[in-house]
């Protein structure tokens, strides 16, 4: 079986999500009969065992044509199955979408905007999902109840133990000093989401007027939102970052706790990434972030402001670290689900073999007809 996989995620920089696919790709690529190609529209990361293929970058205002592009790429190469990175689509290709979370439907966000079009697009387009929690998978049919429930599995995000584990003394202090960070610091994920969430921690910073401790931004858009950076106390710095899984493991080692405010993560990789690296992590009650975390961590309220105050004064006393960092460890090393290269694989293996079928074909015939009209009026506007 070959898969076309969109790697248009990369184009936007790191991120969670990126990483997970940048760790999933080598894996699926090593399973026997399966081979990959991905269109690369920048950013993609040297990937062993696939194919690149050079791609226009994206652009919302032709996602029709882009899709047709797509399609006609994948039948050059043969592929049998499309897997999007994001939220692209081909035309008659049947995919497979990795949902990673329902963030912008669960609050309540504008979806008329073209972005979130494309996601109800590519969920309308898909044979098959999987996502990447309980909690995101029962969102996504609560907002879709038309999908079947055998078409949608469940797969937790592995951690690599032998990245994210423990790191010597000396490891945390060679990255604390290339990254100038001489004081304590938080560890934040700066994924670029978009919903409310990192807001907290600088909320209750400022609340707290506590000054003794820095900010660790990771990934994200390049630049810091300056909304979050306004009425810290004086002396607190937030310095950004773009790291190697190798160099987040060592700032989980060295942070006071890893701190994820969201209200709808959904699939909570780093709240495990750090508890595999026996870092505090705090978070708070919304999508995967609890479920991941299976009581080992502390859990704020998304709107608890002097909540999160207590939490992060409290995971810097002794007795509560000690207690934080042994659970995460403990559940980082029992995370309970099924691979999710083993899941995607058994997705992608379902949706080929409807290949052919007069369901497919008729609605294959009716999409290409949508989208040709859809692309006629992205060319005139």
């Amino acid at each position: 079986m070959k898969l076309l996989v969109d790697g248009m995620l990369f184009q936007a920089g790191q991120n969670g999500i990126t990483r997970l696919w940048a760790r999933l790709l080598p894996r699926l690529a090593q399973r026997d009969g399966l081979e990959i190609a991905v269109l690369d529209r920048g950013g993609l990361p040297d990937i062993p065992g696939v194919e690149r293929l050079a791609f226009p970058s994206y652009a919302a205002r032709s996602t029709a044509a882009d899709s047709f592009l797509i399609d006609r790429i994948g039948q050059e190469v043969g592929a049998e199955v499309f897997l999007s990175t994001a939220t692209t689509t081909p035309v008659t290709l049947p995919s497979v979408l990795l949902v990673p979370d329902m963030i912008p439907e669960v609050l309540g966000f504008d979806l008329s905007a073209r972005q979130w079009r494309e996601k109800a697009i590519a969920i309308a387009h898909a044979r098959r999902f999987l996502c990447l929690s309980r909690s995101t998978a029962g969102e996504l049919r609560r907002f879709y109840p038309e999908i079947p429930a055998d078409r949608v599995a469940i797969a937790h995000p592995g951690v690599d133990a032998g990245v994210f584990r423990p790191r010597p003394a000396a490891e945390i202090a060679a990255f604390r000093g290339r990254h100038r960070l001489p004081r304590p610091y938080y560890v934040v994920m700066g994924d670029g989401a978009p919903q409310p969430g990192n807001g907290l921690v600088f909320e209750a910073l400022r609340a707290s007027r506590d000054a003794s401790a820095d900010v660790l931004w990771v990934g994200g858009e390049p630049g810091l939102p300056a909304a979050a950076m306004e009425g810290l106390p004086a002396g607190v710095e937030v310095r950004q970052a773009f790291l190697t899984d190798e160099e987040l493991a060592r700032a989980y080692g060295g942070a006071e706790a890893l701190v994820v405010p969201s209200r709808g993560d959904g699939f909570g990789i780093a709240v495990a990434e750090a508890m595999s690296a026996g870092c505090p992590v705090v978070c708070s009650k919304g999508g995967a972030t609890v479920e991941v975390a299976g009581g080992a961590t502390g859990i704020v309220d998304p709107d608890d402001v002097p909540g999160m105050v207590r939490a992060l004064a409290a995971v810097r006393t002794p007795e509560t670290r000690s207690r934080l960092v042994a659970a995460g460890l403990s559940r980082a090393a029992n995370l309970p689900g099924v691979p999710v290269a083993e899941a995607l694989h058994a997705a992608a293996s379902a949706a080929a073999a409807e290949r052919g079928s007069a369901v497919l074909e008729r609605f294959s015939r009716e999409w290409a007809r949508l989208r040709a009209i859809q692309m006629a009026v992205d060319t005139s506007a």
